[in-house]
Order: structure tokens, then sequence, then C-alpha cells
């Protein structure tokens, strides 16, 4: 019986995987992805994983210094695939975690970066320069909505040992993923891992923060002066002319029109939104 649940259970999961065109094999960050103890990639670089992470702050200055570090060893030519995405939640707005591929037969490094680089190592350094407004993108597989981020993904030929370093220049810290090889390769333990963390993922478990939706940037929102007139604009009607003659009561009746007008104006801007 049990085993009959377990293939119920992946049959389920590989239907549900089936409609997404993101399925990476989900990681959880159950500790600090240290070079003394990075996270260990065994099997093909090329093996699409996802490894949701977390660059924790420094207290009391709550800046993140922390580098997260990531290996894998190469035997053979493989295309490594790298990317870095962040959730799509308040106060990630911009955070922007770099990273940085480290390797024999890689350029030399030109400048200091905050990571040790091995004795005739390379480096290759893939910034994240924050735009805005921010592109996004659903996610199903985890239902969840992420910032899009910058891809590296170049064929390595040269046997080895690589790093791939995690950090935040702007030392923001927070919730970041880190994509490790773009083909869907799967095995049975992968699709158990899939099937224990992705409820994990879609009920957002594995963030640090609450995440709420983000702030709209300000060149979406149109400023209150725009859509709202000044007080000073509009004189409300004076009770005293109730009484004046019919060509005060024609302006009063003019008046009213215009102030129709205007709060049809301030419902106009309530109801449509930005851009309507």
């Amino acid at each position: 019986m049990r085993n009959a649940a377990i293939c119920v259970l992946v049959l389920i999961f590989l239907v549900a995987w089936a409609g997404s065109a993101w399925a990476h094999v989900p990681y959880l960050e159950v500790g600090d992805y240290t070079y003394d103890n990075p996270f260990q990639v065994r099997k093909s670089v090329e093996q699409s994983i996802a490894v949701y992470s977390w660059l924790d702050f420094d207290f009391p200055d709550f800046h993140s210094t922390k580098i997260d570090t990531y290996v894998f060893t190469l035997t053979e030519p493989a295309e490594v695939f790298l990317q870095s995405i962040v959730p799509a939640c308040q106060g990630y707005e911009d955070f922007a975690p770099w990273f940085a591929l480290v390797g024999p037969g890689l350029p030399e490094p030109t400048e200091d970066y905050p990571f040790f680089v091995p004795p005739g190592d390379g480096v290759i350094v893939t910034p994240y320069e924050v735009e805005h407004p921010r592109p996004t993108f659903y996610e199903p597989f985890g239902n969840q909505v992420y910032f899009d981020g910058p891809t590296f993904n170049q064929t390595i030929s040269q046997p080895g040992d690589y790093l791939v370093y995690y950090w935040d220049p702007d030392e923001m810290g927070g919730d970041y993923c880190a994509i490790i090889g773009d083909k869907e390769i799967w095995q049975l333990d992968d699709i158990l891992r899939a099937l224990i963390n992705t409820p994990l993922i879609r009920q957002k478990k594995e963030l640090h923060i609450t995440c709420l939706p983000p702030d709209a940037d300000d060149d979406t929102v149109p400023p209150d002066d725009d859509t709202v007139p000044p007080d000073d604009d509009v004189t409300p009607p004076d009770d005293d002319n109730d009484n004046d003659d019919n060509d005060n009561a024609d302006d009063d009746n003019d008046y009213a029109d215009d102030d129709s007008a205007g709060d049809d104006d301030d419902n106009g801007g309530d109801d449509g939104g930005c851009g309507s």
C-alpha cells in the first residue's frame, strides 16, 4: 500500500510538472553556504536546480556581508548556466545579488572581489543591475512571482573544481534563488525532494519575510497633484445667493455643472487607476 501511495504521489507530481516550463529540482538552504561549507552540486552541473537561499544580516548594523558558495567539478566540457532571481516582495525592490564563476581557464581577475580566488584560477562576474520598473515573471512550479535576474550561459571545457559565489554588493541582504543548470533531468530522489519541498515553497515557508506585494515604482503611479485639483481652484457657492435673480441662479447652475464634472474626474481617477 505504501509503494502504491508513493507511485500515486509521483504520478500527480509528474502531471503537475508537465505543465511547468520552470521545473528546477528545489533545494532549501539549511545553513550558511560558506567557503568551508559550500553547497555541493553532486550531479551534473547541467541539471536544472534551484537553491532557495538567504543572505543573512550582520548584527547589530543589519548590513549583509555574507557570501554564499556553491561548488561543482567538471571532468568533461559542459554547458554552465547560472542565474540570480529574487522574490517579488515588498522590501526587495532594490535587492539584487550578484554572482561570479571562479575556476581554471577563466580570465584573470583584474580587480578585488569580496571572495577568495584560488591561485591560478580566473573569475567571471555577472552583475545584477536593477531597472525600474523592474521586470517580473510568474513561476508556476512554486506559484510565486520573481524579479527577473541576469544569467550566465557558457560552455566550460577545462576540467577542474569550480566555485560560484553569490553576494550583495549593496549589503541589503535577503531571500534569493540561485539557479544552476537549465536541463530538466529528473531521478527518483529528485522527485521525492520536490514532493517534500514544493508544498513548502508554495506556502512561502522558505522566505524569511512576510511577502507582501512590492511597492509600485514612482514612474508608474501618477502623483497626487495630477489627479486631485488644488483646493483654491474651486470656490464653493455662497448660500446667500439662493434668492438672487435669474442671472445669478444661472451662474449657480453653471458652477454646479462644473462641480459635478470635477467629481466625475475624481471618481474616474479612483476607479480607473493608473493608465486608465
